[in-house]
């Protein structure tokens, strides 16, 4: 996916990528160029700090709506919404929770299935 213009363009490989039917010139067979709608990254022990730190900014900046940040360590998803000034304070969503995204209206997910082992 490339984000960005010039010198700021940055390429990045989120873990799950959503872009509205209405914006769908952003996607062509080879990338994505453009901010999408709705990025999620699953956290590992190698890649918690970009996720939270790089990442997060670049996206804010280029303008994605909807960023959730998944832990599979402390089960939790924390929600990053795009306002007037950049991410809102997120939404940290546990188990007992259910997800309601912005971006997609009837999107709504129990936390404790995201985590949910399958045997």
């Amino acid at each position: 996916m490339l984000l960005g213009e010039s010198s700021r363009r940055d390429v990045v490989q989120p873990d799950i990528v959503f872009v509205c039917s209405a914006r769908g010139e952003i996607v062509t067979d080879a990338e994505v160029t453009g901010a999408p709608d709705l990025l999620v990254e699953i956290l590992s022990p190698g890649t918690e700090e970009r996720d939270r730190g790089y990442k997060k900014t670049l996206y804010e900046r280029n303008g994605v709506r909807e960023y959730w940040i998944v832990d599979p360590e402390q089960e939790s998803i924390d929600m990053f919404c795009l306002g007037a000034a950049g991410f809102d304070t997120p939404v940290r969503y546990r188990l007992d929770d259910e997800l309601a995204s912005t971006v997609i209206p009837d999107l709504r997910i129990p936390v404790v299935d995201v985590f949910k082992k399958w045997d």
